[in-house]
């Protein structure tokens, strides 16, 4: 099942269908904040994405900016707080007539989701092969929702508005920086 689609076939029927249930992070939850979402996906999606994702890791070198941090094996976002310490240790240091001035950008809400149009433009310019792409788009845009509550799944949704960061069953589960996409 899973070479036909690699090889650009679309996905099966609900192959790609995911309920999402709530998992208690202590032993007797009184509030929502005490429960972490999880996607249970089909194991057979998930080897499809697996094996995407190990595809795009051997272009990602090539294609990720050096400024990137986050989502990238090695890099640490740590590493950004270090880099600002530093710039803000330069800062007071500074002598003179003109200051300096730092600006903190919070992105988290502009960079959560990605719009479709934009990741299938993203993955044409990065000049993947078109079978890919379509893979990948599939993959993407054929996900199909259900909440489990108490056992039993609601009615099924599909996602619209885009892919959120951080969802590792997507073959694109952190999109980086790229070189590419700068113009």
């Amino acid at each position: 099942m899973v070479l036909p689609v690699l090889s650009g076939h679309p996905l099966p029927s609900a192959l790609n269908d995911t309920f999402i249930t709530l998992i208690p992070k202590v032993p007797n939850p009184e509030t929502v904040t005490q429960f972490r979402p999880i996607g249970l996906c089909n194991v057979t999606y998930k080897l499809i994405t697996k094996c995407l994702v190990n595809r795009l890791k051997k272009v990602l070198p090539d294609l990720i900016s050096p400024i990137q941090s986050s989502f990238v094996p090695g890099r640490q976002i740590t590493d950004n707080v270090i880099v600002m310490q530093e710039v803000l240790h330069s800062m007071r240091r500074k002598t003179g007539g003109k200051g300096w001035m730092a600006i903190k950008l919070d992105l988290e809400k502009a960079y959560d989701r990605l719009r479709w149009a934009f990741i299938q433009d993203t993955l044409v310019r990065m000049h993947l092969p078109g079978r890919l792409v379509e893979v990948i788009m599939h993959c993407i845009t054929s996900c199909s929702l259900n909440i489990l509550w108490n056992g039993v799944p609601s009615g099924a949704f599909r996602p619209s508005r885009g892919v959120r960061q951080g969802d590792r069953y997507h073959p694109i589960y952190s999109w980086p920086v790229w070189k590419d996409c700068r113009n």
